[in-house]
């Protein structure tokens, strides 16, 4: 399941992020308001965590992930 996830970190944050930018606009919903929350979810989840997971695992296995 660990290698699952890791595996595939930016799947699972693009998901996270539509999802976070669901339940933000639940009781208003309209396209406008879904699309903005939900590009704000996704600089936070898949540019800021992604990339901060892509940094930890280029420092820690930088010769692995280089071959």
């Amino acid at each position: 399941m660990v290698r699952l996830i890791f595996g595939h970190i930016d799947l699972w944050t693009a998901l996270i992020a539509l999802l976070c930018g669901a339940l933000q606009v639940r009781r208003s919903w309209n396209v406008s308001r879904w699309s903005e929350a939900t590009l704000l979810w996704i600089a936070f989840w898949v540019m800021g965590l992604g990339g901060l997971y892509g940094f930890a695992m280029h420092i820690s296995f930088g010769q692995f992930i280089a071959e």
